[in-house]
This record gives C-alpha cells, sequence and structure tokens, in this order.
C-alpha cells in the first residue's frame, strides 16, 4: 500500500525544502530534505520500512543524503562514477559546484524533481498517484536520469542524453535497489514512453555504453574503497 506523509510530515518537508533553495549554491543543501524522509521512514513500529517498496525507496534516501553533501561512500561512487562518464563521453570531468554543468547542480535539480513529483503527485498515471504519496524507486529515476542527462550529458543526439540517459550512474545503482534500469545502456526508448524499444546490444553505441559504464563503475568502486575502505558490492542488496 502506498505511504502517504501526514500534515506535518509535509510540512517539514516542505521547510527543509525550501531551506535548500535559500542555500543551493553550498554542498549539502538538500541533505536535510533526504535525511529527515530517510528517518520517517525509518520510525514507528513497525516502520514502513516493513513494506518492500517503501524500503527501496528508504534506501534511495539514505544514498541520496550522501550523494547531496558529497560525503561518504554512496557519494563516492556516485560522483566519480558520473566524472569518469564525462571524461569517456566528453574528454573532461564534470565541475563539482553549482555552476553550469556542474555535479552538485544535477544534484540539487534531483532534489528539486522529487520534492515537486512527491509534492504534486500525478492523477494521470495508472493508478493514480496521490499529492505527497512516497515516491518508487521507478518513480524517482524519472527524475534523477533526467537531470543527470539535462545538466551534466546535453549532447544533441547522444544516448548519454535525455531521455536514454545511459550515463547515469542510477543505470548500475538502482539494480542493486530492486529497480533495472540497465537498459538505458543498450536501448533508447520508445518516442514519448519511456519504455525499452529492445534489450539486446546490438549496436556500437551499445556497446560503447556497455564498456563506459563498466569502466566507470570500476574506477567508482575501488575510490570508494580506497577513500573508506566501503565495499558496495558486499552491501545489502534488494532483489
Amino acid at each position: 500500500m502506498p505511504f502517504i506523509f501526514d500534515v506535518p510530515q509535509q510540512t517539514q518537508i516542505e521547510v527543509l525544502f525550501n531551506q535548500g533553495q535559500s542555500q543551493a549554491a553550498m554542498p549539502g543543501a538538500f541533505s536535510p530534505m533526504y535525511d529527515y524522509v530517510n528517518n520517517v521512514l525509518l520510525s514507528g513500529s513497525p516502520p514502513p520500512t516493513a513494506d518492500l517498496e517503501v524500503k527501496k525507496s528508504q534506501l534511495w534516501f539514505s544514498g541520496a543524503t550522501q550523494a547531496n553533501s558529497g560525503l561518504g561512500p554512496y557519494a563516492i561512487v556516485i560522483r566519480e562514477y558520473t566524472q569518469n562518464q564525462q571524461r569517456l563521453h566528453l574528454g573532461r570531468p564534470a565541475p563539482g559546484g553549482t555552476g553550469v554543468g556542474g555535479l552538485q547542480e544535477a544534484s540539487n535539480r534531483v532534489a528539486t524533481g522529487v520534492f515537486n513529483d512527491t509534492k504534486l503527485g500525478n492523477l494521470q498515471e495508472i493508478p493514480p498517484r496521490l499529492p505527497w504519496t512516497l515516491l518508487r524507486v521507478d518513480q524517482i529515476a524519472r527524475n534523477d536520469a533526467t537531470a543527470v542527462g539535462e545538466v551534466l550529458f546535453n549532447i544533441p543526439g547522444s544516448s548519454a542524453a535525455s531521455p536514454q540517459n545511459a550515463a547515469w550512474a542510477g543505470s548500475v545503482l538502482h539494480p542493486l535497489l530492486g529497480d533495472d534500469q540497465s537498459w538505458r545502456l543498450i536501448s533508447a526508448p520508445l518516442q514519448g514512453s519511456g519504455i525499452p524499444a529492445e534489450t539486446i546490444a546490438n549496436t556500437f553505441d551499445d556497446w560503447r555504453n556497455l564498456l563506459f559504464a563498466q569502466a566507470s563503475y570500476y574506477r567508482a568502486l575501488r575510490s570508494s574503497f580506497a577513500d573508506v575502505g566501503y565495499d558496495l558490492v558486499a552491501a545489502p542488496q534488494l532483489g
């Protein structure tokens, strides 16, 4: 059953989002909002995370808390993966700050998308999603992938850009949350649907995306382990 934030929780999420907007030039501006949602989902007896779909979302918010601040093993993996993808696709790494094309700008854009999508809901979805309903990880993926593609890989005609977003870290990380987004590496979406048109690597671009993802993931995991001794592969996974 979908989890819906109650009125006090809605109020606090909105306060923290507005606070993040006012501090958007600072690393971690939206981490308090993410962390609050993470704690809400872990609270109670039983906690909302007793539901597997809620647990998946909670793990995403836990990782997003780190990613937006740039601190912690998940932040290292996501940012190193993304910077290496930029080296491979563009010949240069992404700057870390909030300027045009910066990693922090992309992270903040994700937070804005997640907040707006949560607050407004979507009555056109099947089944309709009411305002302030917790997003599933596959719904979060739309905001996350689109923001990264638009901010960091805005290359006309490239599969790394929206709508395919082949260079997005979630292509290899979301499967750990039980949300297979790996199709982004090997197929273009059907026009306007976001649904994979095919799932077979049969073009040069498919194989390039797969090789770039493998190289970037290896580099990201190595950096994370070297920095904090954290093995993401050995971390709990959901499937």
